[in-house]
């Protein structure tokens, strides 16, 4: 056999290399020590390290790359190394330290054993068996799915399985953690597999079948028990052909069979219009808490489609599985909903909806199945505000409320405060940041006097917009009339200058039922500091009962996001995180009571 020196003139060998994964470790029989080695690096000083080498030789010269998930090191070149025979020497560099392993081959070839020495010392022994791989071997069969810990945004798994006369093989890909056909311990008993899938943290894996896992008569879902630190949460796993990946962007969106009744509306409205609805009902054999879904805004469809997420679509869906009704609708003027005679849509306002959700509240209170004394409301920002205008005119009719990520201050405080955390920050001039804030806050306390003439508003606005050009390089640009009348259909339209008159704590005070407020710690819209202590304080004014909840690493949609590297809801897979569907269900039923809660069905 040959000695192979790997010298560093060779990175452009490895650059070439690196897009291959783990599992790329050549056939079932490779030669030597080519192929893929799997164990433990046992140091002297007790760490021990769960580590991969995958070694392909390349002409003249060897490949080799080494994997310690536990210590963050994933695919990394190993760039000295001699292999002489049944003799082998790898000079990983570990933590900017040239270790030095030498070993040999067992006369089988599927043991690799050795020292490690550290500036010419003993300092560990490492032993390594040879790993099979099962990913991209002919008879394997891939697994899809997603998984989702509180917290957390939807996590893609892919599980890849073979079963050979030597029993079963799997790998895993994780790809947001950067594992690529990773080895995983492979137990097999009479319901099904047990796996565990190395990681920072270790997890276990439980798939249940009630039929083979491979082969013609394997079923296309397998349901499994994913078991972290801690929690365990349930996957679906589908079969995937080849080894085409697929994306899971949206893996709450509901799909069916359903566990409920769904039923496409047009409802009509008294004073003229249609309500394009959805009316969603659990099976049950009683009467069950209802609620109507307020989205946010105008001009809004039923589900609250946007980027890519149907909001209020996920919400009915988890309610319904966890025995609560829910109604929701398309915004008049979207969908399947009309405009009353002589309305137009850039005159609809905040007033329009409240009407719209009044009706809709009596005509949900009459359905079959419906306890009309467990009616409710769900609204997020301003549909929040909207659920608080109803329920201050209808005592009777409403049972409970839900403001998630609600404004507890007028829309003109907080327009304010976001423009000065948008601000906060800035590489600019202080002094023309603090103009700018002056400006923005002095043409939205004009746009909120219900005296202000249009004329005032535009006059404002063009003091804003100069003070705007002037930010980045302290020249101030002409203002256009066109630009100025751009904005002026958005500060000047009559229903944002309704908005931002609108003052929650003269609202919540008249309520006279439970209200719960929801907002993630990560909101920068409607941030937990600003509006829950609000919140509480109008409600418990007049003796009222608010429950406060702020949930850990949420934004304003209540998705998981990163206070360091936000992200936009496009990018977040999770629509809704699974912490907020339960923490708004567990409440409702607090306030109905648990008869009901025993029959439902328990929220994935």
């Amino acid at each position: 056999m040959r000695t192979s020196l790997i010298k560093p003139i060779l990175v452009c060998v490895f650059l070439a290399m690196l897009c291959v994964s783990i599992a790329s470790a050549g056939s079932d029989d490779p030669a030597g020590f080519e192929g893929r080695w799997h164990g433990f690096v046992q140091m002297d000083d007790g760490d021990r390290i769960e580590t991969v080498l995958v070694a392909n030789e390349s002409g003249d010269d060897w490949v080799i790359r080494i994997t310690q998930l536990g210590e963050k090191r994933h695919h990394q070149p190993i760039l000295d190394a001699a292999v002489d025979g049944e003799r082998i020497t790898l000079n990983p560099i570990i933590d900017d330290v040239i270790q030095i392993w030498r070993g040999e081959l067992d006369v089988e070839e599927r043991d690799f054993s050795g020292t490690v020495l550290i500036n010419g010392r003993k300092s560990g022994r490492f032993r390594l068996q040879r790993s099979f791989p099962a990913r991209g071997v002919s008879g394997s069969r891939v697994l899809s799915g997603s998984v989702i810990l509180p917290g957390r945004d939807f996590e893609h798994v892919r599980l890849h399985l073979l079963k050979d006369a030597d029993g079963w093989r799997a790998d895993v890909d994780l790809p947001d953690r950067g594992i690529s056909g990773y080895p995983a311990k492979v137990m097999a008993s009479e319901s099904g597999l047990s796996l565990g899938i190395p990681s920072e943290s270790e997890v276990q894996l439980q798939l249940i079948s009630a039929g083979p896992l491979v082969g013609a008569d394997a079923s296309d879902q397998v349901m499994a028990a994913w078991t972290e630190e801690g929690t365990t949460v349930p996957v679906l796993f589908r079969w995937q052909p080849g080894n085409k990946s697929v994306g899971v962007l949206r893996p709450q969106m509901p799909v069916p069979p359903f566990s409920y009744s769904q039923t496409q509306l047009v409802i009509e409205h008294p004073i003229g219009h249609k309500l394009g609805a959805t009316l969603v009902r659990p099976d049950s054999d009683r009467a069950v808490p209802a609620v109507v879904l307020i989205s946010s805004g105008l001009g809004i469809d039923r589900d609250d489609l946007s980027d890519g997420h149907r909001y209020q679509a996920v919400w009915a869906d988890a309610l319904a599985r966890r025995g609560i009704a829910s109604l929701r609708f398309d915004d008049r003027g979207v969908g399947e909903s009309g405009m009353s005679a002589g309305s137009r849509p850039g005159g609809l306002g905040i007033k329009d909806k409240v009407m719209d959700v009044r009706y809709l509240l009596e005509w949900l209170g009459e359905q079959e199945g419906v306890d009309p004394s467990q009616r409710g409301l769900v609204g997020w920002d301003q549909g929040g505000i909207a659920a608080m205008m109803v329920a201050s005119g209808m005592p009777r009719d409403v049972a409970y409320v839900v403001l998630l990520a609600t404004p507890g201050l007028p829309e003109r405080d907080m327009a304010k405060h976001r423009m000065r955390q948008m601000l906060e920050g800035l590489p600019f001039d202080s002094d023309r940041i603090q103009e700018l804030a002056k400006r923005h806050g002095i043409l939205i306390d004009v746009a909120s006097d219900s005296e202000a003439s249009d004329a005032e508003i535009r006059e404002v606005i063009g003091r804003y917009l100069t003070a705007r050009s002037m930010l980045a390089t302290g020249q101030a640009a002409q203002i256009s009339d066109n630009e100025i009348e751009s904005a002026f259909m958005s500060f000047g339209s009559t229903p944002y200058r309704t908005l931002l008159r609108l003052d929650p704590r003269m609202i919540l005070p008249r309520l006279r039922c439970p209200v719960l407020a929801v907002t993630g710690s990560f909101d920068l819209v409607t941030p937990p500091a600003v509006s829950l202590p609000n919140i509480e304080w109008a409600v418990q004014r007049t003796g009222g009962e608010a429950t406060l909840i702020e949930l850990s690493g949420l934004n304003h949609r209540l998705q998981p996001s990163d206070a360091e590297n936000t992200r936009s809801s496009e990018r977040i897979r999770a629509t809704v995180d699974p912490s907020a569907l339960i923490a708004v269900a567990d409440w409702i039923f607090e306030i109905v009571g648990p008869a009901v809660k025993a029959k439902t069905e328990v929220l994935p």
